[in-house]
This record gives C-alpha cells, sequence and structure tokens, in this order.
C-alpha cells in the first residue's frame, strides 16, 4: 500500500487499465504494479435466449431493454487492505462510462454476495442503486438487478 495516500487524493479514470478479449472486459486498477480490484464485464447477444428466457417473459423483456445486445457486469473484487476506498465505486463508474462512450447504455448483473469477505446482500444492492440499477428479480440469495438508460 506503498501509493495509498497518493491514491486517494489523486486517482483518476487513466489509471483504470482495460484489457480486452474478444466480447469480455477487465477494468483493473494497480497500485504500484499490485492489481487491487478489477471488474469483469461482457457484450451478451441474444441476451433473452441466453440469459432471460427462464426468468422473465418476453413483454417484460421487451419492456426493461431495447436491444438483445446488453452488457453483462460478471464479477467486481478488491483485495483485502483496499476495502471501503470506493475503488468498487471507481470501476463501476468506469465501465459504464466505457460502454456508453462506445455505444452501449444497457446493463445487467447479479448482486450476489461472494465468499465470507464480501459485501452483504443488501449492501451489494445498495452500491448498485447508486449508479442507478434497478431490482429485477430478488431470488433470495441474490437480485438480478438492470440499468437502462436509453
Amino acid at each position: 500500500m506503498k501509493n495509498l495516500k497518493k491514491f486517494n487524493e489523486f486517482y483518476s479514470f487513466s489509471e483504470v487499465k482495460v484489457n480486452i478479449d474478444e466480447d469480455r472486459f477487465e477494468f483493473s486498477i494497480h497500485d504500484d504494479g499490485l492489481k487491487i480490484g478489477y471488474l469483469i464485464a461482457e457484450k451478451v447477444f441474444s441476451a433473452y435466449d441466453y440469459e432471460f428466457y427462464d426468468l422473465i417473459s418476453d413483454e417484460e423483456y421487451d419492456n426493461i431493454f431495447g436491444s438483445d445486445n446488453i452488457i453483462k457486469i460478471e464479477h467486481i473484487e478488491v483485495i483485502d487492505g483496499y476495502k471501503n476506498l470506493g475503488i468498487s465505486s471507481k470501476l463501476i463508474k468506469y465501465c459504464i462510462k466505457y460502454f456508453k462512450d462506445n455505444g452501449h447504455d444497457e446493463f445487467y448483473l447479479n448482486a450476489s454476495p461472494m465468499g465470507l469477505n464480501g459485501l452483504r446482500l443488501e449492501d451489494l444492492v445498495n452500491l448498485y442503486k447508486k449508479f442507478g440499477f434497478k431490482e429485477l428479480l430478488d431470488q433470495g440469495n441474490n437480485v438480478i438487478m438492470y440499468l437502462n438508460e436509453i
């Protein structure tokens, strides 16, 4: 955590690295060469057929999403020692901006706690709501959420 003070005071989005592998994107933040947080997102084509067909009706899907080509936020992780510094928020903001700048404005995710050190489900849902995500389906241990800004 050599650069922690620098990170908190001078952080900018230019420090987020983007690694693209076909339709899979990794946004990461590093501190002195150490990857301290990352977000995985992917472009999903035929989203209803592959992601929503058993969750909601065609009509419900069409009322939420304007296309069948949306962005799925797969996973966010911040390593211990760097949590509660706003890194997840910075990654989410950057991801949404990146895709909006490239013509995508529909997103979804499955808010689901990971492991014993992850955020509680309620905290995850509240984090995503800060960015405009809405609850689509509460499945008990996870919540399907979407963001549509068209």
